[in-house]
């Protein structure tokens, strides 16, 4: 839709990933179609805006998402995308250097997934063996390219403790990237199976992870906090670093919201989050 202020396209829903919070579980199907029905968007749609490309793993078929990245172009078409991907496919230095010459890199941003600097924990969040080093790798391999790449983090039970080393250790291994976007979880697909094993409650660790935020733009890698209602970081400090991120077609504001001041500033909630999945909304009211 032109009036969507997030358009959206699912290449495949097969993934080497088995990531414990998924919100599209990947499925064993053979749905590469939907690669070409994703270019006919494309090139019909021709969007000035961005679009966002997702899966399941949209590298996955090498063949199909060169194709993807590159046919539009030939219809003129230079819409600017955003690609969710693992990295994993970037390991291999060779895809790198075909996408590099298959199309105008500088309209496209990967969004890869780095949940840990710890490959045991990434590797267990994630439900691969090896994928974290070779989402290293690939990250590495896109960085020399030229790739635009933004990381991912969401903060669980098991890595909430170490942001300050994660963002440490990305301000010194890969140096280059666009930014950090640190994205509260979203209860949807397995995430809802696995919530009280994977959730902890943003007061644990935001408010202690100001110093460690001021740093990483010190240091010169921007952070960003996606799908946090504001009155969950409970900090102005940290209101500059919230982004409105929540789709609008699953955002929605509980009644306690509505006289609020700062909504119009605020992202809001997943409206999966209904129930018992909502961190109780603090609404601003003023003096």
């Amino acid at each position: 839709s032109k009036n969507a202020d997030t358009n959206t396209l699912l290449v495949t829903e097969q993934c080497n990933n088995l990531c414990s919070f998924c919100s599209q579980p990947p499925k064993e199907v053979d749905d590469f179609y939907l690669y070409d029905q994703a270019i006919a968007a494309l090139i019909e749609f021709n969007s000035s805006g961005q679009i966002g490309i997702t899966g399941g793993e949209p590298t996955l078929n090498k063949k199909k998402f060169i194709e993807l990245i590159s046919k539009p172009s030939l219809y003129d078409n230079e819409t600017n995308l955003h690609i969710l991907t693992n990295g994993r496919s970037f390991s291999d230095i060779e895809f790198c250097k075909e996408i590099k010459n298959s199309t105008n890199s500088d309209n496209i941003v990967f969004g890869v997934p780095l949940y840990s600097h710890n490959p045991t924990t990434h590797d267990k969040l994630v439900g691969a063996k090896g994928a974290w080093k070779e989402t290293i790798d690939g990250l590495i391999n896109a960085i020399h390219a030229g790739f635009r790449i933004e990381l991912r983090f969401i903060p669980t039970q098991d890595n909430y403790k170490e942001l300050s080393s994660y963002l440490n250790f990305v301000s010194i291994f890969l140096y280059g990237i666009e930014q950090v976007s640190i994205m509260n979880l979203e209860p949807q697909g397995w995430a809802k199976n696995n919530w009280d094993d994977l959730f902890v409650s943003p007061e644990m660790y935001i408010k202690k992870s100001i110093d460690a935020l001021n740093l990483s733009e010190i240091k010169g890698v921007p952070v960003r906090l996606f799908n946090y209602p504001l009155c969950s970081l409970d900090s102005p400090k940290l209101e500059k670093y919230a982004v409105k991120s929540i789709s609008d077609w699953k955002n929605y504001y509980p009644d306690e919201c509505q006289k609020c001041i700062k909504k119009d500033l605020c992202g809001g909630y997943f409206i999966s989050a209904k129930n018992n999945y909502l961190i109780r909304p603090r609404p601003y009211y003023g003096k």
